[in-house]
């Protein structure tokens, strides 16, 4: 492609779909898709969608290609969410035995025009979810005839609002306060911080996906009082990108920011990331030396299918 860049959009066992180049789906930027298999150093090159049919091209976010590993761990299917008009969304397929994209027949009906995906995974080896922080999850089940594949999640009724104005959602950075994840490839979980960021709030969606269960609350004033915080030297610092662990169940990871005013202007004195076992009350305090954390984690597993001297500097989230 003569790319020298890339954006991760989602990771499954082994595997990382990303972007190549600034390609989104309707971009006429350069570009298409990678596939990265950890489990053998290889890289795969697929083309962007077809270029014929652009009422079905809708730029829906920056995270919106899925990819899932097929149930005998020998190939992986891609999927692209798209939007066929303001209302609808569909999906684009391409299976790794295949090699072609396949336009899924249906479609599904947006909650809101302003449906923008924040974060997205496969669940359950059939299930592809693209979620929306502020509004919801979409979700396609390729195990169900064309008239049922897609449905739609509400998030939470106590779910916090954050005061968000709906004339002007781009303002808020969802990622700022909350996040999903399917944890222990068993349970789809979303965590928020409350509207005073003092308390974290974690939901469970049930097995059979008709509502969420609120499974745990954890004050941050013990992260705070924690005999691993207090010997850092930090302030009770407010925390922000809550991300939880894919692997390890009632693990979140936070990051922190030491920053002060000095003559009305903001110093950033230093950044830290918090692991936090909410279960056990432990946490671990670790300093970022060069690169501050702008944007949230990304929780993976696919440096684990690498060798073990890789993996053991490279701890899976």
């Amino acid at each position: 492609m003569g790319l020298d860049s890339g954006r991760i959009s989602s990771t499954d066992k082994n595997l990382v779909a990303l972007y190549a180049g600034g390609y989104r789906p309707g971009s006429s930027l350069r570009g298409g898709y990678l596939i990265y298999d950890a489990s053998n150093d290889s890289l795969s090159v697929i083309p962007r969608l077809p270029d014929d049919d652009d009422d079905l091209h809708g730029v829906m976010g920056h995270q919106s290609a899925v990819v899932m590993c097929d149930a005998q761990g020998e190939g992986y299917l891609l999927a692209e969410l798209v939007m066929p008009g303001f209302s609808q969304a569909g999906v684009w397929l391409w299976k790794s035995s295949a090699k072609e994209w396949v336009l899924l027949s249906g479609s599904h009906p947006l909650p809101s025009s302003r449906f923008s995906i924040d974060l997205c995974f496969s669940y359950r080896g059939s299930l592809l979810c693209w979620v929306d922080l502020l509004r919801g999850m979409l979700l396609c089940d390729l195990n169900q005839d064309c008239n049922n594949k897609f449905s739609f999640i509400n998030l939470p009724q106590d779910c916090p609002t954050y005061d968000v104005n709906p004339e002007y959602p781009d303002i808020v950075r969802p990622d700022e306060f909350r996040s999903m994840a399917c944890v222990c490839a068993a349970h789809i979980k979303l965590i928020a911080l409350d509207e005073y960021g003092l308390e974290l709030i974690v939901w469970t969606l049930s097995p059979d996906l008709s509502g969420w269960t609120m499974t745990c609350k954890y004050n941050v004033e013990k992260i705070w009082a924690n005999v691993s915080y207090q010997p850092a030297r930090l302030r009770q610092l407010a925390p922000s990108l809550p991300v939880l662990s894919i692997h390890e169940d009632g693990v979140v990871y936070l990051v922190v920011n030491d920053e002060t005013i000095v003559d009305r202007r903001l110093v950033h004195k230093g950044q830290y990331l918090l692991r936090v076992d909410m279960e056990n009350d432990e946490v671990r305090v670790s300093p970022q030396p060069t690169r501050r954390i702008c944007s949230q984690l990304f929780a993976s597993e696919f440096s684990a299918h690498r060798h073990t001297a890789f993996t053991a500097s490279h701890p899976v989230i």
